[in-house]
């Protein structure tokens, strides 16, 4: 059911996700933000990290990624 939710989310954004070097794209900034806004504190940054990989492998063993929406050309 999550990959179902994960699947229409990107679609309806049309956000491309290629496997984990998606998610990890621009990651200090990622990990700037988790260390200033994230609460509880009691969940470290290489624990987030972790757990990220843990789910994009599960993703890819369910065949939920990679997918890709193309921007539709709404031109005349």
């Amino acid at each position: 059911m999550a990959g179902e939710v994960f699947y229409a989310a990107c679609r309806s954004r049309y956000i491309d996700c290629q496997g984990l070097a998606t998610f990890q794209e621009q990651w200090s900034v990622t990990q700037k933000t988790y260390a200033e806004a994230t609460i509880p504190k009691d969940i470290s940054f290489d624990e987030a990290q972790a757990t990220l990989g843990a789910v994009v492998i599960f993703l890819e063993t369910q065949r939920i990624v990679p997918l890709s929406f193309p921007v539709p050309d709404w031109s005349p």
